[in-house]
């Protein structure tokens, strides 16, 4: 009998790598530092090589830090992966204070996440509100007259504000 081998080439198309981010608080005191979480995910058989994330801060913030190695350059906070294996995933951070005024709204747009060989991946926009200050509410309570004789009227005042 007579074997015969036959090779077929087979073409594999790489995915895009996957990434998405959430950012807390939401929404934010004007003042005060945004954290923002990437998950990016190779959700390929193979894996991918010369992995970037790139996040631009928001307008009307200014850096404050990164985790997972990123680092700040004209305005982008860069994290060179390198070899993310298939199904592999991981978290980013970055944080950033918010210079903006309450009723604004903060919004990170842009981030990607790119590899050798394979298609870019853009993350959705991620918009945080921008409040005031906290409610500072005070009460002060007196009573008139001070002091009672007993069994006379007693009247109790309470007045309120808020400063915030």
């Amino acid at each position: 009998m007579l074997f015969r081998s036959v090779s077929t080439p087979v073409a594999y198309t790489a995915e895009p790598l996957d990434l998405d981010g959430t950012a807390t608080p939401n929404p934010v005191m004007s003042g005060t530092p945004v954290t923002y979480t990437f998950h990016y995910e190779n959700p390929n058989i193979v894996p991918a090589v010369s992995v970037l994330v790139t996040a631009p801060l928001p307008a009307g913030t200014s850096f404050v830090s990164a985790t997972g190695g990123g680092a700040l350059g004209a305005g982008v906070v860069t994290w060179n992966l390198g070899t993310v294996p298939a199904g592999a995933s991981g978290t980013l951070g970055l944080t950033v204070l918010v210079n903006l005024a309450a009723g604004q709204t903060v919004t990170l747009s842009g981030c990607t996440v790119s590899a050798s060989g394979i298609p870019t991946d853009t993350s959705p926009p991620i918009s945080v509100p921008v409040v005031g200050d906290a409610i500072a509410i005070s009460l002060l309570t007196t009573a008139s007259p001070n002091p009672v004789v007993t069994g006379s009227l007693l009247t109790y005042t309470l007045s309120y504000s808020n400063a915030g």
